[in-house]
């Protein structure tokens, strides 16, 4: 079986609870792989929604959380994590992405028939996609636009 390997950013969590993360967009960002939303199959993921810190294809890390759900908006795979809150390490990663100092996630995957069936989804240090990291920084400044706009409106009541 061949699967691939691909890395998106993560979306700002609440101050606890899940954090969501992009996990996949539509585009190809330098691997040759334009994964539609609509390819995408999360049966076989859904049976086991562990999420290992880097890739555990061979069971060789233990898992740091799961997915509480999986799916897709617009043009992108979207996922909810939930950090294992009895493991120290777990807890470390989740203070990491938190806190910015850990910022994207990796998908792998096998096409199968023309459908992308997803394998995991990884917790690591360094995206494939250069441009996943913008994701997080375009969300932050509409965030930030949508704050100010509400200031300004409040403001010429």
């Amino acid at each position: 079986m061949t699967h691939y390997l691909r890395a998106f950013a993560e979306t700002s969590g609440e101050a606890d609870g899940p954090i969501r993360f992009v996990a996949s967009n539509e585009g190809d960002p330098g691997d040759g792989f334009d994964l539609k939303a609509e390819d995408w199959d999360f049966g076989r993921f859904l049976r086991n929604p562990v999420i290992p810190r880097g890739h555990g294809f061979m069971g060789a890390r233990l898992p740091i959380g799961k997915a509480v759900s999986v799916g897709i908006e617009g043009r992108s795979m979207v996922a909810a994590v939930q950090f294992d809150p009895h493991d120290d390490f777990a807890q470390q990663v989740e203070r990491k992405y938190r806190d910015g100092y850990l910022s994207a996630v990796s998908v792998s995957w096998d096409t199968v028939g023309g459908r992308n069936h997803l394998l995991e989804i990884s917790g690591v240090p360094v995206p494939m996609d250069p441009d996943a990291l913008m994701e997080r920084q375009k969300r932050g400044l509409a965030d930030i636009g949508k704050t100010l706009s509400k200031i300004l409106e409040d403001d010429d009541k």
